[in-house]
């Protein structure tokens, strides 16, 4: 049986846009667009990248130091259908591009660099040759992430336009994305949580917070955009929490999801007595997305625990030869 062609995300996207155009769609620490804006911005820069006319075949390296800029470049990288992968300039060696768009000057031996200027996020710019939108080929090789998971060693896993869109479509059932959310993920763009979970939220018709910290604006007053869902690896929770001021009010209104690695008993109670009680433990891969899933608050009364296995991800311990092992006894972890 022939397999459906997939929509591109920003076909996803333009929904919202001509459904609820005067909706917020992203927040940068500059400026705050709607979701007819950011569509309007969107379609300028796939344009412009098909102008370029690269090759079907093309990978595609996104260089760039903007969250809201890489995005742009990204969506509409998709929409054309090319594979494509957030990396920062010193992980080009490991994806071997063909192309490269960043928007700064940079060389990259054996790649076309295309490099972004203000004209390609100006909607009022010269008009150019209109995007023909079709629907995704399903097993065509669409999107890489680069990752080192758990084990520290770089990697790339690539995944099809059927296998994005197949993740991207469980995420807001999965995490109660919907459009009054208001999504915070501190995880590199380069992860696949970093790629996912702002994804997922658009899809919903929600806000991405692109805001960013710096010498100006501290960790901490990010939560001053308001977000609903707080997205975070260990470590950054960590940074978090101890940056908290003294006066610093728990949040009522934002869940704060915390993955990556095992959450030490210390830095949750912490996290829960400083940030905020709606604190919730992911464990997944790379590859499968999601595996475990649970209230940090469970630890309590379970000591150890991890998550409960999220459905449809299945999970054996099994011994070294790939045999399940008896309740209780160790092994190595399987999904």
């Amino acid at each position: 049986m022939s397999k459906l062609p997939v929509p591109s995300i920003y076909a996803a996207i333009q929904i919202h846009a001509r459904m609820h155009p005067h909706e917020t769609a992203v927040v940068t620490n500059t400026e705050i667009l709607t979701y007819r804006r950011f569509c309007n911005v969107i379609d300028r820069v796939s344009r412009m990248l098909q102008a370029q006319n690269l090759p079907a075949d093309s990978r595609v390296g996104v260089v760039v130091g903007s969250p809201y800029l890489s995005w742009l470049a990204n969506i509409a990288l998709s929409r054309l259908g090319l594979l494509t992968c957030i990396c920062p300039q010193s992980s080009l060696d490991v994806l071997q591009p063909t192309v490269v768009v960043s928007d700064s000057p940079l060389t990259y031996k054996g790649a076309k660099v295309i490099v972004m200027t203000k004209e390609w996020f100006d909607p009022e710019a010269a008009p150019l040759d209109p995007v023909h939108d079709t629907p995704l080929d399903p097993d065509k090789p669409a999107r890489i992430v680069l990752s080192s998971g758990t084990t520290g060693v770089p990697k790339l896993v690539m995944f099809t336009a059927m296998e994005t869109d197949e993740r991207l479509r469980t995420l807001p059932l999965a995490y109660g994305l919907t459009p009054t959310s208001r999504t915070l993920c501190l995880m590199g763009m380069p992860s696949v949580g970093g790629f996912v979970w702002p994804i997922g939220t658009w899809m919903a018709g929600g806000v991405v917070l692109l805001t960013t910290p710096g010498p100006k604006k501290p960790l901490v007053q990010l939560l001053r955009d308001k977000p609903t869902h707080l997205f975070v690896s260990t470590a950054q929770l960590e940074q978090l929490v101890q940056g908290l001021p003294q006066e610093f009010t728990p949040q009522t209104g934002m869940v704060t999801y915390v993955a990556g690695s095992v959450l030490p008993r210390a830095l949750n109670h912490a996290a829960r007595a400083r940030l905020g009680q709606a604190l919730v433990m992911i464990y997944g891969s790379t590859e499968v997305g999601t595996v475990t899933i649970a209230p940090a608050a469970h630890v309590d009364i379970k000591p150890g625990l991890t998550g409960y296995v999220c459905p449809p991800a299945e999970v054996q311990i099994v011994d070294e030869n790939g045999l399940e092992v008896a309740t209780g006894a160790p092994g190595i972890v399987r999904t």
